[in-house]
């Protein structure tokens, strides 16, 4: 058999092997919400808050008064809290606008909205994972489309997402479609309808504020005015329907945004570091970042440097946010990032260490993005031997260092490409494609 052949048959075999490792894992996940469910009961949803806060400002009352956050704290807990304990409130910290953006899910009864958002965010989930192919400048058949799909839907951030009916999904799938038509630059159309997804997507502000900073700079640099014109009339209309249906509600919501802040949340880097060390590893990550997207203002859409911004502006903003293990949903953010850093790279025009730490940045960011499928597995075989127990529970919330380890990759591999001569750069994305579902497999080489 000629040797090429038996590389062939080999890798071939490698790459289903991966396949049927992540279908188990995606299923020792889904059997692991299982087990928490027992203990954790449907009607705990982050959708509770978001919908009967949406009724209350519907019929006209204040959704961040006591009274709304007593009832959501019925629905969810089954009974009112102690303002005064440490058990999460549950009150309702969503723009006034919210109402209007997601007005659809207050007629039904809860059992109908619940299951109505999860088939929408399931969709929506599912569609984003080839649009962020695309933007990211892979070229993947079908079948490593299929195992990305596989990959996206069944890591625990996606799963527990759609446990919870955690809007941030919605917010992702925005984000998402709103880039892919920015990379249409040439049909003025395409920045009408990215401004407008994004001042949709504004019912979780946190999650968009780098990436619609920079894209307003971008912009400006590149002179089209239509995408801030667009964006800010739209932003202003929300806000201002938002004031129309709760007055001073603005005013409600910032208090409201800045109590949950006052809780002990914090930032990975407070977390492991300590408070000082930490605030200034924060500090330090985000130079970088402001100094790599003004590097990149310009990009065009059809760059790698506009794939590469993207990635890290939304993987910054989940590595900076205050953040606990339950809600490692916000690592969905991560999707795009993880796929620029999984696609093929040709040989680096620099020097040899830069080269090698841009390297080792991306083998670290990937084994802790395997760990997690890996973490679903121990999880669910560990509750099948011993039966449901603490640690079982929470080992797949536990793996705070992707979001800054894909960040510093993705920074450490745009700066890399910045630095190459001008020779060894092409006009086009850097990426080499893929054979068939080898991107996704290269989770399990780790």
């Amino acid at each position: 058999m000629p040797k090429t052949a038996t590389l062939t048959s080999a890798s071939s075999l490698r790459i289903w092997l991966g396949a049927i490792l992540l279908l188990l894992s995606a299923t020792a996940g889904v059997h692991h919400l299982r087990t928490i469910n027992r203990d954790f009961p449907p009607n705990r949803s982050d959708l509770q808050p978001v919908k009967i806060g949406i009724q209350a400002t519907l019929r006209g009352e204040d959704p961040y008064s006591d009274q709304t956050t007593r009832q959501i704290q019925l629905a969810y807990y089954g009974h009112v809290l102690s303002p005064s304990g440490h058990t999460n409130q549950m009150a309702y910290v969503y723009p006034p606008h919210t109402a209007a953006v997601l007005a659809f899910l207050a007629p039904s009864p809860w059992q109908t909205s619940r299951l109505l958002f999860l088939a929408l965010a399931l969709l929506l989930t599912l569609a984003t994972v080839p649009v962020w192919i695309r933007i990211s400048g892979a070229h993947w058949p079908a079948s490593s489309t299929l195992l990305a799909v596989i990959v996206v839907m069944g890591c625990w951030p996606t799963l527990w997402a759609l446990r919870l009916q955690q809007p941030t999904l919605l917010v992702a799938a925005l984000v998402a479609f709103a880039c892919l038509l920015l990379t249409k630059n040439r049909e003025t159309g395409s920045e009408t309808g990215a401004a407008l997804l994004l001042a949709l997507a504004t019912i979780k502000p946190q999650l968009i504020a780098a990436l619609t900073l920079w894209l307003i700079v971008r912009a400006v640099s590149l002179r089209r005015p239509r995408f801030i014109v667009v964006f800010t009339a739209a932003t202003l209309l929300l806000l201002g329907a938002g004031e129309y249906l709760v007055p001073h509600g603005l005013t409600h919501w910032i208090h409201a945004g800045t109590h949950l802040a006052q809780t002990d949340q914090q930032t990975t880097f407070t977390l492991l570091l300590g408070k000082w060390p930490g605030g200034l590893a924060n500090l330090t990550l985000a130079a970088f970042v402001t100094l790599y997207l003004w590097s990149v203002r310009a990009a065009k859409s059809s760059s790698p440097e506009f794939a590469t911004a993207v990635s890290v502006a939304l993987a910054t903003t989940v590595a900076l946010m205050p953040t606990g293990p339950a809600m490692i949903y916000n690592q969905v953010l991560l999707v795009p990032g993880c796929f620029v850093l999984l696609q093929s790279r040709p040989p680096r025009q620099v020097s040899a260490w830069p080269a090698r730490l841009e390297h080792l940045a991306r083998a670290i960011a990937l084994a802790l993005l395997s760990w997690g499928f890996l973490a679903q597995m121990i999880a669910a075989l560990g509750e099948s031997l011993t039966g449901p127990r603490s640690i079982w529970r929470a080992l797949p919330f536990e793996n705070p260092l992707l979001a800054p380890a894909v960040t510093i990759a993705l920074l450490l591999s745009g700066f890399t490409a910045l630095s190459e001569p001008e020779r060894g750069r092409t006009s086009g994305h850097t990426s080499v494609p893929p054979e068939p579902m080898e991107s996704a497999a290269q989770l399990l080489k780790i």
